[in-house]
């Protein structure tokens, strides 16, 4: 019998039962107040949430660490907690994704409990707890599993009761092995209080939609109309009829196909609900909450309806800077404040996350003091400066020196003069740009943002370079049998460093060759040259010694790295596998901490020495030393700010320009000045 007789069968037949109204949905609120586990929910539920918590996450796990000899002291490149802070257990392939769940547990828990696995001994005269970072392991606990046992009178923190989720054993954790992160609550400040629980609504409406939308079609759509009776029908009649419609109309497929109806029934069409109409908007405005409680901009959550590329843009410069920003330095503050475990006498710190836009600044520079008409004021407000007063700053500079063109005549200060007196006759008729203190400032801003482009850039090369000599050197591991002898002596058999020299020559030799260049040019701008800067056969000679010894000193200290690694393995009887991990590790450490500082040494080395080439083609007479005088700049570089030398002599410190090549590592490492 199909449904058309079972509805006139139905309809004609007496009953006593009343009508039955079927709703395909559960309508509810939610007025409960979320805990952590609610959220940990809405998270796999929720795209737009779950988006948003990877993406804040993502961009604090992008850290990297640093360690200073004080606040303004040299940055430290090589030590066993750097080591640490960027692989802290066996668990992560790398440091980047520990920290991206510290910072998901924080935003979604509202706490992060970060455990240091490690002997801890104490000085008895100090009380102060000191680590073997080299057997130190750091762990993420999962907080729904934490238990805080805090001493009632004091309100401090005993202990912590931990329950393994693989295992079920409760394990007791003592205090001072745990580094406590969390967001205060307004109604216990002894309490944690989830980051976006503002925003419970919200979230909760995001997945009520998803659920509404899902339950419409998986029950074959949306209701598009209305089939009424005259009379009662019993709910089993009404059941059954349900079921053969459901069989013979509510196929997709059957889609659009006519409902013939017979007795005394009645069809009636209703169209799309307000709610379904609404559900596409509705979904938007959740976008939009769920944007202003994660501080995530909808560009970087996939949505891109009504954004203009110069909006997106700015938006995710303010999301680093006014979102993540604050959110490294919580992290920061959680590892810094915890009694003894920053190495003495150093700070940990952590690179600048806002790279300028340095292409277009220097654009608007170069062709504003190619065409005289920025101001000096103006060219310093686009790099970051600080204003000078109106009748120093509103000067414009013209090419012949890059002085002002009203003052070429005047004379120096009395302070100026003695010093200038007692220098040679070409020296005396020389007009110096960077004498000029202020003008000493901008150019050091401008050099570097210049060096700061290339620097990028060659990070990249280096990591590219690194990558493929991993990729030839876990080729041989595979192919050797561990238990030849062959494999005891992996690393000296597989890695060729003549070979790896020479490919680094071919890499690098041609991109340096192009920033020297570069900077010689830029320098007959600046200075107003009237002839091409040319490489001499001398220069590409110290070009081609300088890359081979960079190339040679790179491949020595990796080489080195993993021939402990080796051993350490070897005496340790690990598998073939736990070897690759080691390797793996030692090249992502070099990503991590290596690289930037020898982009910032060998990019910045041959920029300076261009710039230098450059005074000798032009025949300048004298050299000034120009420090970028900010927080990282060394108080040795700083104190000879404006330090004045005829060409071919050293400067104080015995450096003919900054980063000189065979210079000092601690004159060179991430030094930034000029000349």
């Amino acid at each position: 019998m199909n449904i058309l007789q079972k509805i006139k069968g139905y309809i004609t037949k007496s009953s006593s039962e009343v009508g039955v109204l079927y709703q395909s949905t559960n309508l509810k609120s939610s007025n409960k107040s979320w805990k952590a586990i609610d959220f940990f929910n809405a998270y796999e539920q929720s795209i737009y949430f779950s988006k948003a918590i990877d993406k804040r996450a993502e961009k604090v796990g992008e850290i990297i660490w640093q360690l200073k000899k004080g606040i303004k002291g040299d940055v430290v490149d090589d030590h066993d907690f750097l080591d640490l802070l960027n692989n802290p257990n066996p668990l992560y392939a790398a440091g980047s994704e520990f920290w991206k769940m510290w910072q998901k547990y924080y935003d979604l828990a509202g706490v992060t409990y970060l455990y240091i696995d490690t002997e801890i001994d104490f000085l008895a005269e100090l009380t102060r707890p000191t680590y073997n970072y080299k057997k130190t392991k750091l762990w993420l606990l999962e907080p729904t599993n934490v238990e805080v046992i805090v001493e009632k009178d004091t309100k401090s923190i005993l202990r912590y009761k931990y329950t393994d989720p693989q295992t079920g054993q409760v394990k007791a954790i003592d205090a001072s092995q745990v580094i406590r992160t969390y967001n205060h609550s307004l109604k216990n400040q002894l309490t944690e209080s989830i980051t976006v629980v503002s925003g419970s609504k919200t979230i909760y409406i995001d997945n009520e939609l998803s659920t509404y939308q899902s339950n419409v079609l998986d029950n074959g759509g949306s209701i598009d109309g209305v089939m009424s009776f005259e009379g009662n029908i019993s709910k089993p009649q009404l059941d059954d009829i349900k079921v053969s419609y459901e069989k013979e109309y509510a196929d997709a497929k059957k889609a659009k196909r006519p409902l013939f109806l017979g007795g005394k029934a009645k069809y009636e069409r209703t169209g799309f609900s307000p709610e379904e109409l609404s559900y596409v908007n509705s979904k938007k405005l959740t976008l939009s909450d769920i944007v202003i409680l994660t501080g995530v901009p909808k560009i970087l959550l996939g949505a891109v309806d009504d954004i203009k590329y110069s909006n997106a843009q700015e938006s995710v410069k303010v999301f680093l800077s006014e979102t993540v920003r604050p959110l490294l330095k919580n992290l920061l503050e959680a590892i810094s404040s915890k009694e003894g475990f920053v190495p003495k006498g150093l700070i940990i710190d952590y690179e600048n996350i806002i790279k300028e836009d340095a292409e277009m600044v220097l654009k608007r520079i170069d062709n504003g003091t190619t065409n005289h008409y920025l101001t000096i004021n103006e060219k310093r407000e686009m790099s970051g400066l600080d204003l000078l007063p109106d009748k120093e700053g509103n000067k414009i500079l013209v090419p012949f020196n890059l002085v002002d063109l009203n003052e070429l005549d005047n004379k120096e200060d009395d302070s100026e003069k003695k010093s200038f007196e007692k220098k040679e006759e070409t020296e005396k008729k020389f007009e110096h740009p960077l004498r000029n203190k202020s003008f000493r400032k901008m150019y050091g801003k401008y050099k570097v943002l210049k060096e700061v482009k290339n620097e990028e850039f060659f990070k990249k090369e280096l990591n590219k370079y690194f990558d493929k000599q991993k990729d030839r050197l876990l080729g041989d591991i595979k192919s050797i049998k561990k238990s030849s002898k062959k494999y005891k002596n992996l690393i000296d058999e597989s890695f060729n460093q003549n070979l790896e020299v020479k490919i680094a020559m071919e890499h690098f030799l041609p991109m340096l060759t192009d920033f020297l260049l570069a900077s010689g040019m830029d320098t007959y701008n600046l200075m107003g040259g009237t002839f091409n800067f040319s490489l001499s056969a001398n220069v590409a000679s110290w070009l081609d010694k300088k890359t081979d010894v960079f190339a040679k000193q790179i491949n020595d200290t990796t080489f080195k790295k993993l021939k402990s690694e080796m051993a350490e393995s070897l005496a340790n009887e690990e598998t073939r596998a736990q070897l690759v991990k080691r390797i793996e590790n030692t090249y992502g450490n070099i990503s991590k901490s290596r690289a930037s500082t020898i982009a910032r040494t060998e990019v910045g080395g041959v920029m300076t020495k261009g710039t230098f080439e450059a005074y000798t083609q032009m025949d300048i007479p004298i050299k000034i030393w120009v420090s970028v005088n900010d927080s990282n700049t060394r108080s040795s570089h700083a104190s000879q700010d404006g330090e004045e030398r005829p060409l071919n002599t050293p400067f104080s410190n015995g450096l003919q320009f900054p980063r000189e090549a065979g210079a000092p590592a601690s004159a060179v490492i991430n030094c930034r000045c000029q000349i």
